[in-house]
């Protein structure tokens, strides 16, 4: 999901950079859409890792957590155990809501967002100086 904000970003730079050439100077990063700019100005890790480093995983473990307390909760209370009792139920409840919302929410990119932010509409040129150098990082 970062790298589809990412490149939806760029794509209004470049609107501006259409509208009003002269701003080009006052944009941090160039105004490119194809998945090499998007990568190295936006910081994107294609690997594990970088999932696991984006703004939709924080939600999504801020969310699981949420909803394994508040699942926790209810239901050691309906079968009367302790807090403690029902902590390795719950972290089975934890990993298990993790991963049912992760995989609704690559279904739903896929499904939803890929046609429109599949394409790549400003590419950067063939050899660019800075993309170049970004790329190294």
């Amino acid at each position: 999901m970062d790298f589809i904000y990412i490149r939806a970003i760029n794509r209004v730079r470049q609107f501006y950079v259409q509208a009003m050439p002269e701003v080009a100077g006052y944009l941090l990063f160039p105004p490119h859409d194809d998945d090499r700019s998007t990568r190295a100005y936006g910081g994107y890790l294609t690997d594990f890792r970088g999932n696991l480093l984006s703004a939709t995983n924080a939600v999504a473990v801020t969310n699981s957590i949420v909803a394994t307390v508040l699942l926790s909760a209810l239901i050691s209370l309906s079968l009367g155990m302790t807090t403690l009792g029902f902590l390795p139920y719950g972290l089975g409840i934890l990993v298990l809501i993790y991963i049912l919302q992760g995989l609704l929410g690559a279904s739903l990119a896929r499904v939803d967002l890929r046609p429109e932010y599949g394409e790549v509409r400003f590419p950067a040129p063939i050899s660019d100086p800075h993309l170049d150098k970004a790329s190294e990082r």
